[in-house]
């Protein structure tokens, strides 16, 4: 249920802030008072698109907040739960902002929300039926939810039956097209996986090894500078050129030296660092004389060293990625082609199940559809029964359920076509509304379709705009009777201007121009009995020589709405 709208800086609204209760709320006020902004500002709440142009002028943004009791909707609170949003005793509010910049904000109980939550949310508490509403009555696939929604429990679980194998049945599809076209596929990836994978896995990449192939090519590519290098090094200190050796000299030293070694003690210590200088420098040469030996070269190992180095880098290069990476890769391409080679038991499996969940869809299909039959045949009586109580004596109303178009295809509503056919006056055919119904009929079967699912349907609060636009005298009362209908289980609201609806209302709320400050504001005031009577006599169109029995008329008017609701 709504229990308060604030509104601050929309069109000719300044700020103000209206309070609901359960049951029937009229707005009325002369033409082009401000009836509409309050419409505009609901439709902010329930998640309509945002215009700028309602920002009132002079303003940088507006706002709209709706507190909204939502005690009898275990669904909307279990799903806010789910969001993490908090309830106050099960009481929302509802935020929508809106800028001149286009910056558009709303919240949910002070957390900000995206606007597909907030619609997905407000769908279910409140409904505005305007103009714009009655042209979905000639959108023919929107009639099979009009006719779900008029079904009992027992159908709605009907409805969540078909809706919920449809998903499986559309999501065992999905996966059996994409087995299938894995399957076209699968020769030509087949092989070139294989190919990929047998490049891969003969090119057997080691993480590091770039690094000490790459020292070994070096090595080898400086093998003539280090050769010459050993052999000079060696012939100096070994095996010389002569007997110009470094040992040579070094041998010779150390023999002179062995002749006074015994004269003193620093000759004898020269003596001892000649010998033990010579023995190092003989292990150093022979040192040098194996590395030599060893160092020999091998254009074969060359060519390999360049080869595999060539081949690492054309990996890196192919597959954008280190070594490390290239191993991942391959793993991947190892997995996918398991999957190929799985996939002819894959696909039996998904065939299977996909026929399963066929089957299942239609059959629960078919129980849904022949419980529509049964459901419409009720609603096709009730709403001739309301049309007719709204000036309509010989419509006929059928719903019509186009076998030759049954959806082949499973659908998420089922295997139903169904479209609304009328005839509004005898002796026409019956068509379809969208080439037969004016606004003004439009008006009557949405009203018509409201009262008919009163009692069903879950909405908390049903807005009419307008609703009696083309609407009089004894037909105006019928409307009146019907919305009073509606308020019984639903709280309503409706814009109007007529006396017989405003007469029938529980609240009536007064809407009108002022100036103030050299701007003009729109003001919405509550009216008690007294100021009711006055506004209904307006509405009347009771000028000051006929007031007296303007107000009595107004008087008897608001009486007789009384007695018929305390009937109800």
């Amino acid at each position: 249920m709504l229990k308060s709208l604030k509104i601050k800086n929309i069109a000719l609204i300044d700020e103000l802030e209206i309070n609901f209760c359960q049951g029937f709320h009229v707005l009325t006020g002369e033409t082009g008072a401000g009836k509409s902004i309050i419409v505009d500002a609901l439709n902010l709440v329930v998640g309509q698109r945002a215009d700028r142009t309602l920002i009132r002028s002079g303003c940088e943004k507006a706002s709209v907040e709706a507190i909204i009791d939502i005690n009898n909707y275990p669904e909307i609170i279990q799903l806010l739960n789910d969001e993490m949003i908090e309830l106050n005793d099960g009481i929302i509010s509802v935020l929508r902002v809106i800028s001149d910049n286009g910056r558009n904000i709303c919240r949910i109980s002070g957390v900000v929300v995206p606007l597909q939550l907030l619609t997905r949310i407000m769908e279910n508490l409140i409904v505005i039926h305007g103009q714009h509403s009655n042209q979905t009555l000639l959108d023919s696939n929107k009639h099979i939810e009009f006719i779900d929604d008029y079904g009992d429990l027992n159908h709605q679980t009907l409805v969540n039956n078909v809706n919920k194998s449809y998903f499986l049945w559309h999501e065992s599809s999905k996966k059996l097209s994409k087995l299938r076209k894995k399957a076209k596929e699968r020769d030509m990836y087949i092989d070139s996986v294989k190919k990929q994978l047998k490049e891969l896995d003969d090119a057997n990449l080691i993480p590091g090894e770039e690094e000490t192939i790459q020292k070994k090519k070096d090595q080898i590519d400086n093998y003539a500078k280090i050769a010459e290098s050993l052999n000079i090094s060696y012939q100096n200190l070994y095996s010389g050129y002569g007997d110009t050796s470094v040992l040579q000299k070094l041998k010779e030293a150390q023999d002179a030296f062995s002749n006074i070694a015994d004269f003193s003690k620093d000759y004898n210590d020269i003596f001892k660092r000649l010998k033990s200088s010579y023995f190092e420098i003989e292990e150093l040469a022979i040192e040098i004389r194996d590395i030599k030996d060893n160092h020999e070269y091998d254009p074969i190992e060359q060519q390999n060293i360049i080869d595999r180095l060539d081949t690492i880098k054309r990996l890196k290069r192919k597959y954008n990625a280190n070594i490390e990476e290239i191993n991942i890769i391959r793993d991947r391409l190892q997995n996918t082609l398991d999957e190929y080679v799985a996939l002819d038991d894959n696909m039996k499996h998904y065939e299977i199940d996909f026929k399963n969940k066929l089957l299942e869809y239609r059959k629960n299909a078919e129980i849904l559809s022949n419980n529509r039959k049964e459901i419409a045949k009720v609603f096709e009586k009730s709403m001739i029964e309301q049309l007719v109580d709204l000036g309509m004596p010989d419509v006929m109303f059928v719903v019509n359920f186009n076998e030759e178009n049954k959806k082949q295809i499973p659908s998420s509503k089922g295997k139903d076509d169904i479209e609304f056919l009328i005839s509004p006056n005898k002796g026409e055919p019956l068509k379809p509304l969208s080439l037969t119904a004016s606004g003004g009929e439009l008006s009557r079967i949405m009203l018509a379709l409201n009262t008919s699912s009163s009692n069903k349907n879950k909405v908390a609060c049903i807005i009419f705009d307008e609703i009696d636009s083309g609407i009089s005298g004894k037909a105006a009362q019928v409307v009146a009777e019907k919305i009073a209908l509606i308020a019984k289980f639903r709280q309503v609201l409706c814009v109007t201007h007529l006396a017989q609806i405003a007469a029938m209302a529980d609240i009536q709320f007064f809407v009108s121009k002022n100036e103030k400050d050299g701007r003009t504001l729109t003001t919405v005031k509550y009216l008690n009995e007294n100021e009711r009577q006055i506004e209904i006599a307006r509405i009347l169109g009771v000028v000051d020589s006929n007031m007296s029995s303007g107000l009595e008329h107004a008087q008897n008017m608001l009486e007789a709405a009384q007695k018929y609701k305390k009937l109800l």
